[in-house]
This record gives C-alpha cells, structure tokens and sequence, in this order.
C-alpha cells in the first residue's frame, strides 16, 4: 500500500504529531519541549506519512554535516508491514542526498524493527549495554 501523501513537518504540525505520538507510542515518552525543538530545529529532518488526511507514521532525525541519526521512526498499528516505514525512510534519503551515513540504536529485543532496518540495508555494529531502560540495544548503520 502506498500512501498518498509524503511530507516534511514542520512547527505549525506540533498538535498532531504529539497527539500522534502520545496515542501509539506512550512507551517513549517526548516532551513538548523536545517535540518543539525536533520541528523548529535546522538540525532536525521530520516527515510524517499522511493517508485519508490522518497522520499514520513519521520519522525524526537529527542530521550533524553528512550523517543522520534517527532517532524515532514510527507508524500506525494498523499501517505497519505494508511498506509505508520504508516510504517514509526513502523519502527521507531522497531529501537528504549529502548524507553518506545513516546510523540508530534499536532495543535488541524489537525483532520487527531490527528485521525491517536490514531489509533496508542497515548492518548491526554494536551492542550498546543498558541503553533505555536498562535494556540493551543495537547500534546499526547504513552506508548511502
């Protein structure tokens, strides 16, 4: 399924990619504060798939010279496994064409996720011990 719509958010976004956030991911918590600084920051690229005029997925990363960090990448329950994270990412790399690096850290026990970052070519580096609530997680990179 394609989306029908692919776009850079910006500051005026703020309401729906909080209530977006708060409704699916609550788990990782970002306060007003941070998501106002993600969308009125130059060193942050944000862009949120939009399907039927709703929010249903969206990326935040933190670009340094000519590599990203991304630093969330999420989309709707009821969107995933149908191709739109990987929309979303594509239309992050096209907007982005200086980058070289693309780099994360997953929870190693988000399997889907991990799964997903190397079909999209990402390769585990590392393993960074109690990085999010005393979990571990996998540092992964993509070369572009």
């Amino acid at each position: 399924m394609k989306v029908r719509h692919i776009r850079k958010l910006f500051i005026e976004d703020f309401f729906t990619l909080k209530m977006f956030h708060e409704e699916h991911f609550y788990f990782y918590s970002i306060s007003d504060k941070e998501f106002i600084s993600y969308l009125s920051s130059k060193e942050y690229f944000i862009a949120g798939a939009i399907n039927s005029f709703r929010l249903v997925g969206y990326v935040i990363c933190l670009i340094a010279v000519d590599e990203a960090e991304i630093i969330y990448l999420c989309v709707h329950p009821n969107y995933r496994r149908i191709g739109i994270a990987a929309q979303i990412l594509q239309y992050f790399i096209q907007n982005t064409s200086f980058l070289k690096k693309l780099h994360l850290e997953v929870i190693i026990h988000n399997a889907n996720a991990i799964s997903f970052y190397k079909k999209e070519g990402f390769i585990i580096t590392h393993v960074r011990k109690n990085y999010s609530n005393g979990c571990d997680a996998y540092s992964m990179i993509k070369l572009l």
